[in-house]
């Protein structure tokens, strides 16, 4: 979109005009997260939605926008695999067992599961992500908390080789 004379948005390309009602303020800082390694893998062959690894938190602002998700697979797996997301700590899914997550948790989802199912494999390596997810969130503890979830049936030859790495764009209070 185009800022236009008024406080007008023109969106390009035939798109629908969208008139402002108050000022917008855009903010520069974006943030990347420390690497995460998915703890608790094994060597196993995994079976299709089986808990893929042990849960894991990340640091992060305590409110924002996650803008985009990725993993680096140093297995190359060229795996499917969903993160599921939560604002608060829950009950880790059992690796290698089926993901179950459980009811009374629900409302610690901050959306639905993120599918990692676009790769690009190199040499050893596979790079998977997904870009433009837009979850808005709050983190109380400063800490999202995840589980990945296979769709598909892995065997790594290691544990400890799914890294994944979150860039977010935080409110701008924080």
């Amino acid at each position: 979109m185009v800022l236009g004379p008024g406080n007008a948005d023109v969106a390009r390309e035939g798109g629908m005009p969208v008139q402002l009602q108050a000022g917008v303020t855009i903010g520069g800082r974006v943030f990347h997260t420390d690497p995460v390694v998915v703890p608790g893998m094994n060597t196993s062959q995994y079976s299709i939605e089986d808990a893929l690894g042990t849960s894991w938190q990340v640091a992060v602002p305590k409110s924002g926008v996650i803008m985009s998700v990725w993993g680096y697979d140093s297995d190359d797996e060229l795996l499917e695999y969903n993160i599921i997301l939560h604002r608060d700590e829950f009950t880790s899914g059992t690796n290698n067992d089926a993901y179950a997550p459980v009811d009374a948790e629900k409302h610690l989802w901050v959306g639905p599961p993120i599918v990692i199912d676009s790769f690009k494999g190199y040499s050893g390596v596979t790079v998977g992500g997904f870009d433009n997810v837009g979850f808005a969130y709050v983190a109380p503890k400063g800490f999202l908390y995840g589980q990945c979830v296979t769709q598909g049936d892995p065997t790594y030859a290691a544990a400890d080789l799914l890294t994944l790495f979150f860039t977010i764009l935080p409110d701008l209070e924080e």
